[in-house]
């Protein structure tokens, strides 16, 4: 059964607000997990390609307003990234190939990897290494090891498989 849009909007917004709140107290160098892209992942997974996408932008959307990144750089990648892991996804965790914990890490690496090259483009002079070594890894595990107990808690909410 399909998720209501009115809940899926509560969904965003409540991840929205915990990301940029009660977050702040569980982060680990200075690195919290990424919810509302956990949120992208889960309904991708389990809905398909164009819940992927729409939920991709909008969680892209809440996600600039909170953080102040360039203008529709976080909504293009997470849409894109939604898009994608709902064509290919579901085959790879129907299949078992990777757990939610597995998909949640390679999945997120890409998102923050491909945002640091997007971010690179508009002169942001990252250093690469250094990226990967505090930013990119550390949040993708972190994002990774937080992902089953979502998934678990929004198969419950909206009464999934």
């Amino acid at each position: 059964m399909k998720p209501g849009k009115l809940l899926i909007l509560f969904l965003i917004i409540l991840f929205t607000i915990l990301q940029c709140t009660a977050l702040n107290y569980v982060r680990i160098f200075r690195i919290k997990p990424d919810i509302l892209l956990i949120l992208v992942i889960f309904f991708s997974l389990n809905f398909g390609r164009i819940y992927g996408l729409v939920i991709g932008a909008l969680c892209g959307l809440f996600s600039e307003a909170t953080c102040g990144a360039p203008a529709g750089a976080i909504v293009f990648v997470y849409s894109l990234g939604g898009l994608l892991l709902g064509h290919i996804g579901r085959w790879v965790y129907d299949q078992k190939i990777f757990g939610q914990m597995g998909i949640s890490l390679i999945f997120s690496f890409v998102i923050y990897f491909f945002l640091f090259f997007l971010f690179q483009t508009l002169d942001a002079n990252l250093s690469l290494f250094n990226s990967l070594i505090s930013v990119i890894l550390p949040a993708s595990f972190y994002t990774a090891a937080v992902s089953p107990v979502l998934f678990r808690f929004l198969k419950t909410i909206l009464n999934t498989r």
